[in-house]
């Protein structure tokens, strides 16, 4: 870098200015000096802006890395709430209740990696479930057709009265 040259005119064709905001391509993220010494002043680009430390710069590559791995999540759970809601609607209860085990089991574990908040899944299971029962509740036989339950032949025990204490 030489005498007046800003270390993104250094840098040239790596960079792409949009306003006052630097955008550098992802093979660009990281330190921007040659040295793995200390700090020496050198400012750490990425995309959208400068970042000032090595500290800021791993935190960044770690929301990014957290941010993809959430977002595998919260769509791979959003298709098996789907499938499970496709499955009520086919109307076959066994399978539909398997479905719903899954896509409930899939929210739990969304909610505890933290791609989605808890609320957020108690909601969706909740509303799944609601479904869920609604469907079997139709499947199910009505009132009268179903046989009615046998009499047992000895009656349940009932219970006595306690005597009453004499007050003194």
């Amino acid at each position: 870098m030489s005498g007046g040259q800003s270390r993104a005119a250094h840098l040239g064709a790596a960079f792409h200015h949009i306003g006052s905001v630097t955008n550098v391509p992802n093979e660009h993220i990281g330190w921007t000096n040659a040295s793995s010494g200390p700090y020496d002043g050198a400012t750490l680009f990425c995309e959208g802006g400068e970042l000032g430390t090595r500290s800021a710069a791993k935190a960044h590559r770690q929301s990014l890395k957290r941010r993809l791995r959430n977002r595998m999540v919260r769509s791979a759970t959003k298709t098996v709430a789907k499938k499970a809601e496709a499955v009520i609607a086919a109307g076959d209860p066994e399978a539909a209740g398997e479905a719903v085990r899954i896509a409930v089991s899939n929210l739990d574990r969304a909610a505890k990696k933290g791609a989605i908040h808890a609320n957020a899944a108690a909601r969706r299971k909740s509303r799944l479930v609601l479904k869920h029962n609604a469907a079997t509740l139709q499947a199910q036989p009505s009132e009268a057709e179903k046989p009615k339950p046998r009499r047992t032949k000895t009656p349940p025990p009932s219970k006595a009265r306690k005597p009453k204490k004499a007050e003194k």
